[in-house]
């Protein structure tokens, strides 16, 4: 089990983002962050999964953005 907390990061742009728990190739899991929530509790389930990618979402083409999220976590 993956768990940790992630959130966006004060004084970044102000703008949602998606992460997505990608594990040997496939979606495990995603989380729909708002820019204005504050950092969440998450856990993903990672048994046997030899490869774990995390991806973020950009903003869409011609938007500027400095998004900044991070996730702080640790695997069991």
């Amino acid at each position: 089990m993956l768990t940790g907390h992630i959130g966006r990061i004060d004084g970044t742009g102000m703008m949602d983002a998606t992460f997505s728990f990608i594990g040997d190739g496939r979606l495990l899991q995603s989380f729909d962050i708002r820019a204005g929530d504050l950092p969440g509790e998450i856990s993903v389930f990672v048994e046997d999964v030899h490869l774990l990618r995390v991806e973020v979402s950009t903003p869409p083409p011609g938007r500027r953005s400095n998004l900044g999220y991070a996730f702080v976590g640790f695997v069991e």
